[in-house]
């Protein structure tokens, strides 16, 4: 069964981002001189959160029956390996060839060995991947080696992310805590836990409170994030993603369980963006940098108000993401992955 609405979040979430980085990073920095378009925008960072619950939803949702199971371990690992990294190798490889030649293009670390193995690993280095949005993944795969204690022993498992948890809250009382227990014990890492924590509701709740709970999530996780990036609202970062976590596993528990009720289903047209986003997110930023290349050649920036540009190059940046998975991610998927496995795996993360 694949949940129709998750795939829409997806969607939605990887779409934020892009829009977040547009109007944070190029267009007052690439093509209008400082000039953004509005700070409410920005509140697309938080489709990063939302990602990180969705992956602590489906990691236990598809995955609670192999607890206790120490065979299902590496079955487990081998399946995120091939979900996370092949298409992102592409997308670096390619990256780092235009790079070298063209160096101005690039970070100045881009032609470093140790940045080169440590954003093809995705090990974490304390100074960001080649690829921007890979900081996330480093992330994912650190969750998927604390899940998969669960599949040794279900007790011992839980004891461990539970550890965990309480390891990230003291951690962020902590001032500058050095790397890498900061990315190790970062507030991030909570949302995957309330993921976890929604997939046990998933299909219990009656359908008066699913739908309550996905209205709640509707209105107050956009509004948090809006009223972080605006200022109206300044917690401190573990506050901010608590709140953001709990926000949005209302939302998933809220939407999954009214789906599963036959109450809700997502377009299709949604559906195949969720499909895309993976490939959506990891595309996106080079897309973006590409775009203001070609932008600036032509001088559009000087036509063209800021607003309108925004949504251009944001929408192509997204287009770009859905023939990279179109052309590139699906097939390269369908090649690693034997049919049994891709009929098994339902909901891939």
């Amino acid at each position: 069964m694949t949940l129709t609405t998750l795939q829409a979040g997806r969607a939605i979430a990887a779409i934020a981002v892009v829009f977040f980085h547009a109007n944070s990073f190029f267009i007052p920095e690439r093509l209008y001189a400082g000039q953004g378009v509005s700070p409410a925008i920005n509140a697309g960072y938080a489709g990063v959160e939302y990602f990180f619950v969705l992956s602590g939803f489906i990691m236990m949702l598809v995955h609670q029956r192999d607890m206790d199971r120490p065979d299902r371990v590496a079955p487990f690992l081998w399946k995120r390996i091939i979900r996370i990294y092949p298409f992102y190798w592409v997308v670096l490889f390619a990256l780092i060839g235009a790079y070298f030649v063209m160096p101005t293009m690039g970070p100045e670390n881009a032609r470093d060995p140790l940045m080169l193995i440590s954003s093809a690993l995705l090990i974490p280095n304390g100074e960001g991947f080649i690829v921007v949005a890979a900081w996330t993944l480093s992330h994912e795969m650190l969750f998927y080696l604390l899940f998969s204690t669960t599949m040794l022993n279900r007790v011992a498992g839980a004891l461990i992310l539970s550890a965990w948890a309480m390891a990230i809250i003291f951690a962020a009382a902590v001032p500058d805590v050095p790397f890498p227990i900061s990315f190790l014990l970062s507030p991030y890492n909570l949302l995957f836990l309330f993921g976890i924590g929604s997939a046990y509701l998933f299909g219990r709740l009656p359908a008066a409170l699913g739908g309550m709970l996905a209205v709640v999530g509707l209105v107050t996780f956009p509004a948090i994030a809006i009223a972080d990036v605006t200022g109206m609202w300044t917690p401190s970062f573990l506050i901010r993603t608590v709140v953001l976590g709990i926000s949005g596993a209302a939302l998933v528990t809220g939407l999954t369980n009214l789906e599963s009720k036959g109450y809700l289903r997502a377009p299709a047209w949604l559906v195949f963006l969720g499909d895309a986003s993976y490939a959506i997110y990891i595309v996106h930023s080079a897309a973006l940098a590409a775009l203001c290349v070609v932008v600036l050649r032509l001088g559009l920036n000087q036509a063209v108000p800021a607003g309108v540009m925004l949504v251009a190059i944001s929408l192509a940046a997204t287009l770009a993401g859905i023939i990279a998975h179109v052309l590139i991610e699906k097939p390269l998927l369908a090649m690693l992955r034997p049919a049994r496995m891709a009929r098994a795996e339902a909901m891939p993360a």
